[in-house]
């Protein structure tokens, strides 16, 4: 009989093939982050609850549930909303825990434009400004 792995190695096995600013979502309040992700993403695409819903193929009701994290999604509800978003599933089962924002990459892109001179007195400036923070 082949080795067939666990559950529990099995998700191992997929988090650990992420980057390791992913984390899959799968504790107990999984509906509630999986409803924050549908939140956070269709705020982002300037949708509606109806919007999204409609495109779905489900009642706003259910959809303004989903979103509440107060009910469990199939499969194919979430590849439902997931094409009516025009993203995958992943964006809506993995929480980021690293983003990096418009103003970190906005930074990074100046910085990769100076000389190495100027990126160490950047780095210079940048830690007496922290300092002087504290």
């Amino acid at each position: 009989m082949p080795n067939v792995p666990n559950k529990r190695d099995r998700i191992s096995t997929v988090v650990g093939s992420f980057n390791s600013t992913v984390e899959i979502i799968a504790n107990f309040d999984s509906s509630i982050a999986v409803g924050n992700n549908l939140l956070a993403i269709r705020k982002k695409y300037g949708m509606t609850q109806n919007e999204v819903a409609e495109a779905s193929g489900l009642s706003n009701r259910t959809y303004a549930d989903i979103e509440r994290g107060s009910v469990k999604m199939r499969v194919d509800t979430i590849i439902h909303i997931c094409n009516a978003l025009h993203i995958t599933p992943d964006e809506i089962l993995t929480i980021r825990t690293n983003e990096i924002t418009e103003t970190q990459e906005e930074l990074f892109s100046r910085l990769n434009a100076c000389s190495p001179k100027d990126k160490k007195t950047a780095l210079k400036l940048l830690s007496v400004y922290l300092k002087s923070l504290e």
